[in-house]
C-alpha cells in the first residue's frame, strides 16, 4: 500500500487521471487532504497546489488556498467531477460561488454607476432646455427696447389717424380754406366776367344783322 502524499506508484494510478490535464497517471503525486492525483509537471505548473515536501502536496487546504481565477473555474468542474465520483465536497466549489457572487455584485454596480450617469445626464440637458427657452425671452425685451430708443431719437412726425388728421384740419383750417377759397372765387368770378363777355358779343352781333 503506498504512503499518503509519497510518489505513487503505476499500479495504484492506471486508472486514475491527472486532476490538471485529464490525461492517464502513470506516475505522480497525490494530495494529502483529498487523494487527488496530479502529474509531478503537472502539480508543479498548479497556482492552487502547494508542495509540502519532496513528493507531498495539498491542493484543498482551505487556509493555504490560492486559486487564480482561471484556476478557480476549472478546480471548480475537478471538484464537481469529485464529488460524482467520490461523494465528497471540495472546498474548490464553494471558492467558484464565492467568486461568482462577486463578479454579479461587480455587474450589478456597473450597472448602478451607469444608471446614476444617465440620470445625471438627463438632468443637464433638462437644465440646459430650460435655459435655452428663457434666452429668447430676453433678447425679444432687448430688441423692444431698441425699437423703442431709437424712435425717441427720431424727429418728432405726427402720427396720423382719422381721428388726428380730422382735428388737425380743424386747427389748421382758419389758416388754409380761406387762401383756397379766393383762388375759387377768383375763378368763378373771372369764369362768369369771360361768359357775360361771350354772351355780350353774341348779342351784340345778332342785333348788327
Amino acid at each position: 500500500m503506498a504512503a499518503t502524499g509519497t510518489v505513487v506508484s503505476e499500479s495504484s494510478l492506471k486508472n486514475r487521471n491527472c486532476e490538471k490535464c485529464k490525461k492517464n497517471s502513470v506516475n505522480g503525486v497525490k494530495c494529502v487532504n483529498c487523494e487527488s492525483f496530479f502529474h509531478s509537471s503537472c502539480a508543479r505548473n498548479c497556482s492552487f497546489v502547494k508542495s509540502i515536501g519532496e513528493d507531498l502536496i495539498i491542493c484543498c487546504e482551505p487556509s493555504s488556498q490560492t486559486v487564480s481565477e482561471c484556476d478557480n473555474d476549472q478546480a471548480f468542474f475537478d471538484a464537481i467531477e469529485n464529488l460524482s465520483t467520490d461523494k465528497k465536497i471540495d472546498i474548490s466549489i464553494f471558492s467558484y460561488v464565492v467568486k461568482q457572487k462577486d463578479i454579479i455584485i461587480d455587474e450589478l454596480r456597473t450597472k448602478i454607476e451607469m444608471l446614476n450617469y444617465q440620470i445625471d445626464s438627463a438632468k443637464k440637458a433638462e437644465e440646459i432646455k430650460t435655459d435655452n427657452t428663457v434666452h429668447p425671452i430676453k433678447t425679444i425685451d432687448k430688441e423692444s427696447y431698441a425699437k423703442k430708443a431709437e424712435q425717441s431719437h427720431q424727429p418728432n412726425v405726427p402720427y396720423r389717424t382719422e381721428t388726428s388728421s380730422s382735428s388737425v384740419a380743424g386747427v389748421a383750417g382758419s389758416s388754409k380754406l380761406p387762401k383756397v377759397t379766393q383762388e375759387k372765387l377768383s375763378l368763378a368770378l373771372l369764369k362768369n366776367e369771360t361768359k357775360e363777355k361771350c354772351e355780350n358779343i353774341i348779342n351784340l352781333t345778332r342785333d348788327a344783322e
